[in-house]
């Protein structure tokens, strides 16, 4: 299973007058990062700025390569949400060396994942980062957004059923402590709960 991460801005379209914008890019996960069935996520020893962000994740139901984007619907059918866990301070100083970002995003047990619904549930929805009961971040992605992102993807990997494609948008830094409390809700239902130990 491959993990495709994106985060995109408003108006996004990765293809502008028929050329690729490279701009916009991707990254991938491991399997390893995820956690669930609500369980905690626990604060790793090796960071003291840790962030929170929500995204919206599609899960891949057929084989796909070079896929059009008017047919980018047909490969999936199922979304849920996540919640990335990024060390905040390891990536800037990365950054600041010009260093891969990969160790700062992609390590173990460091994205919460909710349970899967019927897709058009949660696209086009918004969605509600919570810490602690106070809503600290909203997020909207359509359908449109959706289709793009899974023909963009597949003109570079092939897609294989039950690969899942995590989408964000720029965000403000949502600072995380031990025994808070993280929940995803939309249409006042909560589809993810984790609590940082």
């Amino acid at each position: 299973m491959k993990i495709f991460c994106i985060e995109v801005h408003e108006n996004y379209n990765p293809v502008l007058d028929g050329q690729i914008d490279y701009s916009i890019c991707f990254y991938l996960k491991p399997e390893t990062v995820l956690i669930k069935n609500s369980q905690p996520y626990y604060y790793p020893d090796f960071s003291k700025q840790i962030t929170a962000d929500v995204s919206l994740v599609l899960r891949i139901n057929r084989l796909g390569k070079n896929i059009g984007e008017r047919f980018a619907k047909l490969y999936y059918n199922e979304a849920s949400v996540a919640v990335a866990f990024t060390l905040s301070d390891v990536l800037n100083n990365l950054k600041q060396n010009d260093l891969s970002q990969d160790i700062a995003r992609t390590y173990d047990n460091s994205s919460a994942i909710g349970n899967f619904v019927e897709s058009n549930h949660l696209i086009g929805t918004t969605v509600s980062l919570k810490i602690n009961d106070t809503v600290v971040r909203d997020l909207k992605i359509d359908d449109v957004t959706c289709n793009k992102i899974i023909s963009y993807i597949s003109e570079f990997y092939t897609l294989k059923i039950g690969d899942l494609v995590f989408i964000s948008r720029p965000s403000k830094d949502n600072f995380i402590k031990i025994d808070d409390n993280i929940a995803v809700s939309y249409d006042d239902k909560t589809i993810l709960t984790c609590r940082i130990k």
